[in-house]
């Protein structure tokens, strides 16, 4: 059996919404030139953490202001969050056929507990990792995998960003790539991501019994 270590927001949970309205608060708290409507949010998508602060035209001192803001909309939001379409049931099928999931976030995990509460997936998942840095999940994946002894092999990290992509690389262990979240499949592709779903169905054949 595998074990797949599950990113959250944009993997899991719908938290794109979220992330929207804070974009959209934030362009105008900075006074950015950027347009606000789905074109320019579709384009972002495409876009590295970092490359889309750039575009926006935020500064490196206004990080702690951003993450402050996407933490405190999230966390007033999250009882209105929903399973990503089709998610559930795949978790479900995953866990009944005797893999280990767990889930590493950058959110919390009052919120990651709150969310699998309300969409009845809290019994899936062997433990949750919440409030990892926003550039420290290789170092929490590769922890998973020594404290556990999980051959890298048998393991598989699945996420919707490009530094879900990286860290996954840096710990040295096979990914698979969403494209249903944060960023497209675009992004992940130009990333390297050697996996990519389009559908979480896929996630079924791509892991053995």
């Amino acid at each position: 059996m595998s074990t797949l270590i599950f990113d959250f927001d944009g993997t899991l949970a719908d938290t794109f919404f979220i992330a929207v309205g804070v974009f959209r608060k934030l362009t105008r708290r900075i006074r950015s030139s950027r347009a606000t409507d789905d074109e320019e949010i579709e384009i972002l998508r495409g876009l590295s953490a970092r490359q889309a602060l750039k575009r926006v035209g935020a500064r490196w001192w206004q990080l702690p202001y951003i993450v402050y803001e996407g933490r405190k909309a999230v966390r007033q939001q999250m009882s209105q969050v929903q399973a990503i379409k089709g998610v559930k049931g795949v978790v479900a099928q995953l866990h009944a056929d005797g893999h280990r999931l767990l889930i590493v976030s950058t959110n919390s995990n009052r919120n990651i507990s709150l969310f699998l509460q309300n969409n009845g997936m809290e019994q899936y998942f062997e433990q949750v990792y919440g409030g990892i840095g926003l550039f420290s999940k290789a170092r929490t994946l590769t922890k998973i995998t020594q404290e556990r002894q999980i051959p890298l092999s048998e393991c598989y990290y699945v996420g919707d960003e490009i530094r879900d992509v990286e860290a996954a690389r840096r710990a040295g262990m096979p990914y698979v790539a969403v494209a249903w979240g944060y960023n497209n499949r675009h992004a992940l592709k130009q990333a390297h991501a050697n996996r990519i779903i389009d559908r979480p169905t896929e996630l079924l054949k791509l892991v053995t019994k």
